[in-house]
């Protein structure tokens, strides 16, 4: 994250919430660095990634009942509601590991000083 050296943490003792920090999880690439402004992805059965770092990259539909096939949010859900069903893995620092609904995704700590928000940005 050289563009936001001040999010990284810089020793195991850094993370200040390691229950709620994504160690890993479902993605379309292994580095998304999101931001707490990040939207979701537009499609949420592709994320973006293209010149695009961020929550876009995991916000996908892999679990919670039926996934997306292509789901648009300009169209359908968003800024408004991601789907309630919509969710990925993610595995945390602490070392469990649960399903998290795409909502819920800005709730977690993503980054040192990570500022949580019950809802996804407008």
């Amino acid at each position: 994250m050289s563009s936001n050296p001040q999010f990284v943490f810089t020793k195991p003792t850094s993370v200040q919430r390691p229950a709620l920090t994504p160690f890993f999880n479902d993605a379309i690439v292994w580095n998304e660095w999101p931001t707490e402004v990040n939207s979701p992805a537009i499609d949420l059965s592709q994320g973006e990634a293209l010149n695009i770092p961020g929550m876009q990259r995991c916000t996908i539909w892999r679990h919670g009942g039926k996934t997306a096939t292509s789901f648009v949010n300009g169209n359908v859900f968003y800024p408004f509601l991601l789907p309630n069903a919509a969710a990925i893995n993610v595995g945390f620092d602490d070392g469990h590991a649960q399903m998290v609904k795409l909502n819920s995704l800005w709730s977690l700590y993503w980054h040192f000083n990570w500022k949580p928000s019950p809802t996804p940005p407008p």
